[in-house]
């Protein structure tokens, strides 16, 4: 049997380019990023690694928030809202899954999204 993920697939395809495209615009020219993808527990789990301008720890509790952005994120100059990972988030818990990230400033940062396979018998989300 073929291993879905319970998931819709716009929302998934958005929630991914987000967070790919702030690796990318984060990580200074020379630096890496990397996207990974593992079958675990019955879920699928993606990681968006790079070695960009990290998030500093004052950051954390709010990188989820509406409309916030990280201190040296805004520094650097860089175009953003502050609805990109909060957009994230929404989608991917709707889904029924789970977003979280692991940073250190100036090393970079590591999002993970961990999302459920269905079964033959259910039907995938719209």
């Amino acid at each position: 049997m073929k291993s879905k993920i319970k998931a819709s697939p716009k929302h998934l395809f958005q929630a991914l380019e987000n967070l790919i495209s702030n690796a990318i615009r984060y990580t200074p020219g020379g630096g890496k990023v990397k996207v990974v993808a593992d079958k675990k527990d019955g879920k699928v789990l993606v990681s968006i690694i790079d070695t960009g301008i990290g998030i500093p720890k004052k950051d954390q509790d709010k990188i989820f928030s509406k409309f916030f952005r990280a201190s040296n994120a805004v520094l650097k100059e860089a175009d953003g809202s502050g609805l990109g990972l909060n957009v994230v988030k929404l989608f991917i818990e709707e889904n029924g899954g789970k977003v979280w990230f692991k940073s250190e400033e100036g090393k970079g940062s590591t999002f993970y999204v961990a999302l459920p396979f269905w079964e033959a018998t259910e039907s995938p989300r719209p």
